[in-house]
């Protein structure tokens, strides 16, 4: 079922599969232990984080989980590092107090507040917040714009749409400011008040409906770009070579060692034609 299907059902066993997809989808199975984690989370503890162990989730865990791109990771991963290069870990600290003394009604205040955290933009510092209050966040992204796009019957409509521009040929989801994000959060936290009075889900109900399921719901219904063997970018063995043992070092992943690699980017080049 595609979300704009899904967004009019009212059975509830409809939106369930929906959720349960979102665990099938494969990236999230690659990292099945760190996804409970993030869902696992309880804000009580992460309130009682000291500077050192709040660094730490954010680094081992936090970002791990957020930025799945390797480029992504180690960019943000070095910015949140310049707290322990400047010795400062206590004012990452004051900012991760501050998310735990204001209105979570109010989507904007939170966004403004995570946003300084080094490393984090209204998008990914709405995932932090989604992990950590769930019944009040859903995270921000492409994947929750372009879902909500394909939602003709939305009020909002015209105003997700205008999220997406066109940069050379190509769609480009640009949430630009706070406004749009909280926008986008507002959208979801009512489609869950909808379903838990729908579906007679109280507060205190461990199936309720919450603002962070339906981001998971957008994120394992996204529209998937169609792809043809005339957009697959080739490249030569030492190309394959160089990016595949780059990123086996960078993650110490042990999937595979340097002669695996090593044979399999030559096998690959000579089936694409191509010669180191």
């Amino acid at each position: 079922m595609n979300i704009k299907d899904l967004w009019e059902s009212q059975n509830e066993q409809d939106w369930r599969d929906a959720l349960d997809g979102y665990w099938e989808i494969p990236s999230v199975k690659r990292n099945i232990s760190l996804e409970r984690s993030m869902c696992r989370i309880d804000a009580e503890d992460v309130k009682a984080f000291g500077p050192r162990e709040c660094y730490e989730f954010l680094m081992e865990e936090y970002f791990r989980w957020k930025f799945t791109e390797c480029g992504y990771l180690l960019r943000n991963q070095k910015r949140l590092w310049e707290y322990e290069k400047t010795n400062s870990l206590s004012d990452l600290a004051s900012i991760k107090d501050s998310l735990f003394s204001f209105d979570l009604a109010n989507a904007c205040e939170g966004l403004a507040r995570v946003e300084r955290i080094r490393g984090l933009s209204w998008s990914a510092g709405s995932g932090l917040l989604a992990v950590l209050f769930p019944k009040w966040f859903g995270t921000v992204d492409q994947f929750v714009v372009k879902g909500l796009c394909e939602v003709e019957s939305l009020p909002e409509r015209q105003r997700v749409l205008a999220m997406i521009r066109i940069r050379k040929g190509k769609q480009v989801v640009e949430i630009t400011s706070q406004e749009n994000a909280a926008l986008l959060i507002n959208i979801m936290r009512r489609k869950a008040a909808e379903l838990n009075a729908l579906f007679g889900r109280s507060e205190s109900d461990p199936q309720r409906w919450t603002p962070r399921k339906i981001d998971m719901i957008l994120f394992a219904l996204r529209p998937q770009k169609a792809r043809s063997k005339g957009t697959l970018k080739l490249a030569t063995a030492k190309q394959i070579r160089f990016r595949a043992i780059g990123n086996l070092s960078t993650l110490k992943l042990s999937v595979m060692t340097k002669a695996q690699v090593r044979y399999e980017a030559e096998r690959l080049a000579r089936k694409w034609g191509r010669r180191a």
